[in-house]
């Protein structure tokens, strides 16, 4: 180990050679690394081949470079009295001290013909960093937009059923609502004139008993894994907004049937009835 302090430019420069003796041919040193020290305020340079002579005169400047640009330097001066063919320099300096961001170069050459350069880069300035955007997708379809149950009669139940599917890439999934109108909080077949509701509950809907059943009766399983709530299988029997279809991660495409049964009996009230679905969907990006 052979360490010196050198008076340089008004400030203090410790060189310190951790180096094996040997002797090569002049010419380019390949294979030198470097890196930065901001609390050491120091360059280390790694090498495995180095001077010709044991002690030759070297000189080298660290400059911050862009290419296509003039080089600034930070830092110049001569080390002598260097015994090495392998090892490492450690360089120690004030003006090492605090280098802002980007890439430098460290320029060698000896009295012996010797020369050769390495870089070292502070902060981010050899790294390139990627990014990209990926759109929010929501796509939401029901199969139709009217059903006609015609004439309703006491001796048969009537069944209808529409179709609502969803596809989504939100991370955390989406959910189809349906709210059903009816008259105050019941939901149902409504006749204006004769103010009678067809009341939708919960029970299965038998020939000759007034009632009306809203469920989802099927579920298809979507893509991509996602996860399903049943929805509503039981029915829906109030006028507030009831979740039908929910998946928890994106999914291609997810699909509930909805099925709606009625009855009347033989002293349901003439009229002209009617009720509607509302569908939304809500996402959780």
């Amino acid at each position: 180990m052979l360490k010196k302090s050198l008076a340089i430019a008004g400030s203090l420069l410790l060189v310190t050679l951790n180096l094996l003796v040997g002797v090569v041919h002049a010419g380019a040193l390949n294979g030198l690394t470097a890196s930065y020290s901001s609390t050491g305020e120091s360059v280390t340079i790694g090498y495995s081949t180095w001077f010709t002579s044991a002690q030759p005169n070297v000189t080298y400047s660290i400059e911050k470079c862009v290419v296509g640009d003039s080089c600034f330097t930070v830092t110049s001066w001569t080390i002598t009295d260097s015994d090495t063919t392998t090892g490492v320099i450690v360089i120690t300096g004030s003006a090492l001290k605090n280098l802002t961001g980007g890439n430098y170069t460290v320029r060698f050459t000896t009295s012996d013909g010797d020369f050769g350069a390495a870089t070292f880069v502070i902060g981010d300035a050899n790294k390139v960093t990627l990014t990209a955007k990926v759109l929010p997708i929501l796509l939401f379809n029901v199969s139709t937009n009217s059903l006609d149950f015609g004439t309703l009669t006491p001796t048969a139940v009537t069944t209808w059923d529409f179709n609502v599917t969803l596809s989504t890439n939100a991370a955390n999934g989406a959910t189809i609502h349906m709210q059903v109108t009816g008259t105050g909080s019941d939901a149902g077949l409504y006749d204006s004139v004769s103010n009678h509701l067809i009341k939708a509950w919960t029970g299965d809907v038998t020939a000759w008993t007034e009632g009306m059943k809203i469920y989802v009766s099927h579920i298809d399983t979507p893509a991509a894994g996602a996860s399903l709530s049943t929805g509503s299988f039981a029915g829906i029997v109030n006028n507030s907004e009831t979740d039908i279809l929910s998946v928890d991660k994106p999914t291609d495409t997810a699909k509930a049937t909805i099925e709606t049964d009625v009855a009347i009996s033989n002293i349901t009230p003439a009229g002209n009835y009617q009720t509607t679905y509302t569908l939304t969907v809500t996402a959780n990006f």
